[in-house]
């Protein structure tokens, strides 16, 4: 049986590359041709975190994913993109970075914009506590986006509330 763990870290400059190469799955582009994302000046601002496995028997580390997020000066964050590598794991890898990097910055509330067609992104984000909806969607050329809104009250709450579901 295989030892494999993961780790998530601020992304330095030498991890660019394994992004670029790796990661094609992305929020900002959910088509599987969309372009690799320019983090460069993200990157030295320390506003991404990327999720390496680690193979102990191999003693080899790769890139599952990356989260580029801004905290602005009103305690809230904007989750500007976020990408994994495809399979099965996409969806954990996802929830494992968007939840560590709430958890770090520790805002008020998040917001991330997702195109409406881009179903598996918004599942996702409809399944973590505290994330929902806002307003009508928006429209970027050439595309409608849903708005996500995610707040610490909220999120605390829906917690709750599964954990007393759970226990009947």
């Amino acid at each position: 049986m295989q030892d494999v763990g993961f780790s998530i870290r601020p992304a330095t400059q030498s991890d660019l590359a394994a992004i670029r190469g790796s990661i094609k799955l992305t929020l900002g582009h959910p088509d599987v041709e969309g372009r690799p994302p320019g983090l460069r000046a993200a990157v030295e601002r320390g506003e991404v975190l990327v999720l390496e496995y680690f193979d102990r028997r191999s003693r080899s580390a790769r890139l599952g994913g990356f989260i580029e997020f801004r905290l602005r000066v009103d305690d809230t964050v904007t989750i500007r993109d976020i990408g994994s590598e495809g399979g099965v794991s996409h969806v954990a890898i996802v929830k494992h970075l968007l939840t560590e990097a709430l958890d770090s910055v520790r805002p008020v509330a998040a917001t991330a914009k997702v195109r409406r067609d881009a179903d598996s992104w918004n599942e996702i984000l409809g399944t973590i506590p505290g994330f929902q909806v806002e307003g009508p969607p928006e429209y970027r050329r050439p595309h409608y986006l849903n708005v996500w809104e995610w707040r610490r009250d909220r999120a605390a709450q829906e917690s709750s509330r599964r954990l007393r579901r759970g226990r009947r």
